[in-house]
Parts: C-alpha cells; sequence; structure tokens
C-alpha cells in the first residue's frame, strides 16, 4: 500500500467490507489462475460434523424460542469456480443441501445459494472466485424483498 485511502481495504460503518483499489481492480484473467487454491480453501480434510450442525440446530432453536427472527443465507461463488466446485468438490454442493434441510427442518427462510445462477449473479459481478460485488448481492437482496412482499 502507497498510503493512499484507495490502497487499504476498509469496513463501512455498516460493516460491508470494501476492497482497496488494486484489489478490486484485478483482471479476471489473474484470479481465475487462483481458482485451484479456493477449490481447497479450509476445505482439504473437511467432513461434515454432525455434532456441529446438533449445536447450529440447538443456537437456532434457542434463539426462536427467545424471539429472534433466524434465516439462513448462502453467498454465491464465481460462475466459473462453482462449476469447477460440482465436478471437482461436489462437497460443495452436499454442504448446501445439509443447510437447506436444516432450514426446511426448523422452518427458516434460507436466502441466496452458492450456486450464482440461481441468484441471477454473472461472471463480472465478482472481486474474485469467492466475494460478489453489490451488485450481485443486490439480487439476493431483491429476491428477500420479493419473497417479502409474497408473503404480505
Amino acid at each position: 500500500p502507497d498510503g493512499s485511502r484507495e490502497s487499504v481495504d476498509k469496513k463501512s460503518y455498516d460493516g460491508v467490507h470494501i476492497y482497496n483499489e488494486k484489489y478490486a481492480s484485478t483482471p479476471p484473467a489473474i484470479f481465475f489462475t487462483q481458482f485451484d487454491g479456493l477449490l481447497n480453501y479450509g476445505m482439504q480434510d473437511f467432513e461434515w460434523d454432525d455434532e456441529a450442525e446438533k449445536d447450529l440446530r440447538d443456537l437456532i432453536s434457542w434463539l426462536v424460542s427467545n424471539g429472534v427472527v433466524v434465516e439462513l443465507f448462502l453467498t454465491p461463488y464465481h460462475p466459473v469456480l462453482f462449476q469447477r466446485m460440482l465436478s471437482e468438490k461436489p462437497i460443495y454442493a452436499q454442504i448446501e443441501g445439509r443447510f437447506i434441510d436444516v432450514a426446511n427442518d426448523l422452518g427458516l427462510r434460507l436466502l441466496g445459494s452458492y450456486d450464482p445462477n440461481k441468484v441471477g449473479c454473472s461472471e463480472r459481478e465478482f472481486f474474485d472466485g469467492m466475494h460478489p460485488r453489490g451488485s450481485c448481492m443486490a439480487k439476493a437482496l431483491v429476491e428477500i424483498e420479493r419473497q417479502d412482499r409474497g408473503a404480505r
């Protein structure tokens, strides 16, 4: 970083992460080269933990019993990375399925998807393989608003 405001990542008052100018303007061809590493990011030895799922379900049940509205949200991955996940690391689709089961079993609304096509996000709407731009997240919020209007 050169010390300018644009060269440093930031957090806005509402908690939104703001990428530095250099990272935000990285050409897609460069971040495609990083997808190999992202396929295994924190997932080398992943196994679903039934005890952790039970703890999650217990926490959600406790929150709901105390008047907290709980919704689950899955953030989409870049379309190219997601297609590779389906073919090379199907555990990601299985994990999404488990979250869908948790939401259905506990009567929660599950929003978003790891699949960017379900949200309507294009390749141009990602900073990299794992981080959607505001325009992609706005599409998920439109879906939330649409569901809210339909519930009234």
